[in-house]
């Protein structure tokens, strides 16, 4: 067992004074949110919506990522929209302008933890830290599947790595499960409900596990205080169980309709389905022209 820790927060000050007041923050989900992925292998970002996105930053507003997934599990039909900042690993980490704002990572305890409890439900894990995941060789079928994620040069894929250093580094893993095994997730729950977030990303067998210090809530708030936003002039948009904060926090709060019902239950607006267009229309009537 490991020692016991904290969580390792890092706050990124900016030096420059770069700051400036603008008049909106939007934060965007991806999933199910920005673009509809269910059952898509290829999914982008509706044109109708990047020309939405792209007006409002011509208005002055400021538009961010706000996802659960790490730097490299963004493709270049994300990136390549300009998106002011990223709000990532469900608000673990914040980029702005390709530089750190702030990481809070698990923690070395928990992380270890979380890792054993795995091992011991022969789940399949990677270790996702700031600029690295990091994919035992042990596990196969993940590395298949996730290392053709390009990551860019930012990002490294790697198999062989100090098994230490990588949960040091840790702001949160993500596993599969074999599917036979029924329960799992009530089990996990029982050994880390109070020591771990666990999003069951809304299926029976995959699951993330970050520190319960972090929300998107937080990392969204590291976003305002870094260009002086105030939080009632911030909308957040979401589908899923880890928008919930987000949504609520913001001073407005936009749950897809195709979102799950604990979200729209706390939103302010309901925003048609992703897959009817739903988002370029519901920034339209947020934003008329």
């Amino acid at each position: 067992m490991c020692a016991d820790d904290h969580p390792s927060v890092t706050i990124f000050r900016d030096r420059h004074n770069e700051r400036q007041t603008v008049a909106k923050a939007l934060f965007f989900d991806i999933d199910g949110t920005l673009m509809d992925t269910f059952g898509k292998h290829d999914a982008t970002i509706p044109q109708s919506t990047v020309n939405e996105l792209h007006r409002l930053q011509g208005e002055g507003y400021k538009i961010f990522i706000a996802s659960g997934r790490p730097l490299g599990f963004l493709s270049e039909a994300i990136t390549g929209v300009g998106f002011d900042g990223y709000v990532l690993f469900n608000g673990g980490y914040v980029e702005i302008g390709g530089k750190p704002v702030s990481e809070r990572r698990m923690g070395f305890k928990a992380a270890c933890l979380t890792a054993e409890v795995l091992d011991g439900l022969h789940a399949q894990y990677m270790i996702e830290a700031r600029d690295t995941i990091y994919i035992d060789r042990r596990f196969e079928r993940m590395w298949s599947h996730f290392s053709q994620f390009a990551g860019g040069d930012k990002v490294k894929f790697v198999q062989d790595f100090d098994r230490a250093k990588a949960l040091r580094e840790c702001i949160k893993l993500e596993a599969d499960f074999p599917i036979q095994n029924t329960g799992m997730l009530a089990q996990l729950w029982n050994n880390l409900g109070q020591l771990d977030k666990i999003d069951e990303n809304g299926t029976g067998n995959h699951a993330e596990f970050y520190s319960r210090r972090i929300s998107k809530a937080v990392g969204l708030q590291r976003a305002l205080d870094y260009f002086g936003i105030a939080r009632e002039d911030s909308y957040a948009f979401g589908d899923g169980f880890n928008d919930l904060e987000m949504v609520e926090y913001a001073g407005c709060g936009v749950a897809m309709a195709n979102g799950v019902d604990q979200l729209k239950k706390v939103a302010d607006v309901i925003a048609p389905p992703v897959a009817e267009d739903g988002m370029a229309r519901i920034l339209r009537d947020l934003f008329p022209v």
